[in-house]
């Protein structure tokens, strides 16, 4: 008897083992499947994913805990990334992050202002720009430095492209970084030929000076003298007066006036100017009008300045048309994305040949027979002393207007 209940007690703890060791493999295989399903979730980015809590459910506890810190990880990298893509997009040089076979995966406002595109999500996409800026990059290896010409937003631009390289997850990744140096380059250009034309004005003055009063006086003395030596003196200081008056001209574009800018309303500015460019063709029938101008837009610069310059682009597109049929010149003000104040003045004119269009700027250089070639420097150096920029617009196809772009900030 005693052993048939020792045999009982014995198959009743094998039967109890059995069923401990069933209770905790089952438990060990309904953890594995939970945790193996948080892993699944957590790779298809689904943070959400939460296990039902009860007094013996210690490792959905846990596994909430897992999940709950992951999604705040996910949460702050995502506040991180936003911090830095508004970083960047308030950085005024263009940025942009291109994979190897030529996704961009990232490009600032920036980047897409100094393209004239609206987006790029392809380096394909940059040839619609310029082919060969884009053929530049796509060659460029780790710290590359290059300057390229390109034409964007209705003006010509030098644009300094930088290149750097990294490996980001066993992906190589080209960094290009994009900025505007054509300003920077014409005041240097600008700066140099006002010291040049500030010495030599002032050689020429010291010596014209004296030459012109010694020959006047002189001329005066001669009064009854023979009347060659007369007519000779005479000549010289008419000669010397007509070159003071010309290298006075050229004086113009070094010594300018102090700038003072205020804000001023853009649309009445442009109509004083188009009356005054009506004078200009008052003997013709060229038609002058506004083509777009919001009349909220408001502009902040020298006034006075801004007056000059308009003016004097006003009259060149004028005399550029008075003698056609059906001239036309055109004035339009704007405000970009940028907050720029952009004014244009075209005509439907001739064009400019390409040759002369890279010269027009350039102090001293004229295709008129009267003209001083100091017209459109002064202009530009006016408009720079303002904080903006001159350009003349490529042309975009044979009916294409002649456009003179002021971007003033």
């Amino acid at each position: 008897m005693t052993w048939a209940w020792l045999n009982i007690g014995i198959f009743i703890g094998i039967i109890a083992v059995i069923w401990v060791i069933h209770a905790v493999v089952k438990r060990a295989r309904a953890d594995r499947r939970k945790i193996a399903l948080l892993l699944d979730a957590l790779e298809n980015g689904d943070t959400s994913i939460t296990f039902p809590v009860s007094s013996d459910s210690d490792v959905n506890v846990m596994l909430n805990r897992i999940s709950g810190v992951l999604k705040r990880i996910r949460v702050e990298t995502g506040e991180k990334e936003r911090y830095y893509e508004s970083i960047l997009d308030r950085v005024g040089a263009g940025v942009l992050s291109v994979y190897d076979n030529g996704v961009v995966f990232q490009v600032n406002r920036a980047a897409l202002s100094l393209l004239g595109l609206d987006v790029l999500t392809h380096m394909r996409q940059m040839e619609r720009v310029s082919a060969d800026l884009m053929c530049h990059i796509e060659a460029a290896g780790n710290n590359d430095r290059l300057s390229v010409e390109v034409a964007t937003e209705g003006r010509r631009r030098t644009l300094s492209v930088n290149v750097s390289t990294i490996t980001l997850q066993q992906h190589r990744i080209k960094i290009i970084v994009l900025d505007d140096i054509s300003d920077s380059l014409d005041r240097k250009e600008v700066d140099s030929w006002i010291k040049l034309t500030r010495v030599m004005t002032h050689e020429i003055m010291n010596s014209l000076g004296p030459i012109t009063s010694l020959s006047e006086t002189l001329a005066e003395r001669a009064g009854d003298g023979p009347g060659e030596l007369r007519e000779g003196l005479s000549t010289i200081a008419v000669t010397g007066k007509s070159l003071v008056s010309f290298v006075s001209s050229y004086r113009r574009l070094v010594y300018m006036p102090k700038v003072e800018p205020r804000l001023f309303s853009v649309k009445p500015f442009l109509e004083r100017m188009m009356c005054l460019a009506m004078q200009y063709g008052a003997s013709s029938d060229v038609s002058i009008i506004i083509r777009k101008c919001d009349d909220e837009l408001i502009a902040y610069a020298d006034e006075n300045m801004m007056g000059q310059v308009l003016a004097n682009l006003l009259k060149n597109a004028v005399e550029a048309v008075c003698d056609m049929p059906d001239g036309r010149v055109e004035l339009s003000a704007y405000c970009n994305e940028s907050d720029t104040v952009v004014m244009t003045i075209s005509d439907n004119g001739p064009h400019i040949p390409d040759e002369v269009a890279n010269e027009i700027f350039v102090p001293f250089f004229t295709t008129k027979s009267t003209g001083t070639g100091v017209g459109l420097s002064i202009s530009r150096r006016m408009v720079q002393l303002n904080g903006g920029s001159l350009t003349l617009s490529p042309y975009t196809g044979p009916d294409a207007l002649t456009t003179f772009t002021i971007n003033l900030p």
